[in-house]
């Protein structure tokens, strides 16, 4: 439902608020994170730019499977930045 709420709210069709200071002021970005793959996922129009800022600075394997699951692009995205890193080798 949380998603939902953020995606309808912040990135639906006409977003009513920014969403820049929730993060500034959220207590746990890795929770705030996974919100806003939920709402992308659900059709939120959630920036892939903030998306990609949340995730390379949490640095967190688990959070990343999330975001590659939300779609194709999103999977290819993850696949890559793991590559780029050596990470599969």
């Amino acid at each position: 439902m949380r998603e939902v709420l953020v995606r309808d709210t912040f990135f639906g069709d006409s977003p009513k608020l920014n969403i820049q200071p929730f993060i500034m002021q959220s207590p746990e970005l890795g929770e705030t994170c996974l919100t806003l793959l939920g709402a992308r996922a659900r059709g939120g129009k959630v920036p892939l730019s903030l998306l990609l800022d949340m995730l390379q600075e949490l640095n967190h394997p688990g959070i990343w499977k999330v975001f590659a699951y939300v779609g194709k692009e999103e999977a290819a995205l993850t696949a890559n930045f793991f590559k780029e890193r050596n990470f599969f080798d």
